[in-house]
């Protein structure tokens, strides 16, 4: 395989400089262009020497070599910071749910004391049913949050088990 990062075994110090020069200028390099970096000589062709080094040490190829290399670091990096998204929601997610469903159990708990306990003349029955299930609501949404947490991480041990879902 062609070496992008390195200079090859038979190419010289100049000659790697002068690719490293090309290579590092991206998509829309040239040989000219990156001669005329190195030269300062404003409307100046690359010298013959140039245009031998790029042919005899595979610029083009190498430098497209180098150019995929970046794109995958870079989808890498992006990769890895969704991943540590995805954790942050889910963290966030559970907390709120287990929040959400510690509210829930404890205003369960205070009607089902009340009912109880009351002297049936200080709440309408009526009420009694809506606020039961008011609590009740609160908890199933509490519970929908923390499987939608759960589905997240399981989504995230698939990633990091190989990549694959």
């Amino acid at each position: 395989m062609t070496d992008y990062l390195n200079p090859l075994a038979n190419e010289t110090a100049k000659a790697y400089a002068a690719f490293c020069l090309y290579r590092d200028m991206g998509a829309g390099r040239s040989i000219d262009a990156a001669y005329l970096r190195a030269t300062s000589k404003v409307g100046q062709r690359a010298s013959k020497v140039w245009v031998d080094w790029s042919s005899k040490y595979n610029w083009v190829e190498r430098a497209k070599l180098y150019d995929a290399y970046l794109g995958n670091k870079a989808r890498e990096q992006a990769e890895g910071e969704h991943l540590a998204e995805l954790q942050e929601y889910r963290k966030q997610l559970a907390f709120s749910s287990k929040s959400a469903l510690a509210a829930g159990q404890r205003a369960l708990r205070l009607a089902l004391e009340k009912l109880h306990n009351m002297d049936y003349d200080d709440i309408p029955a009526t009420s009694i049913p809506s606020y039961i299930k008011a609590a009740n609501d609160t908890i199933e949404k509490a519970m929908d949050g923390w499987g939608m947490a759960l589905t997240v991480d399981e989504l995230l041990e698939a990633l990091e088990n190989d990549g694959n879902i």
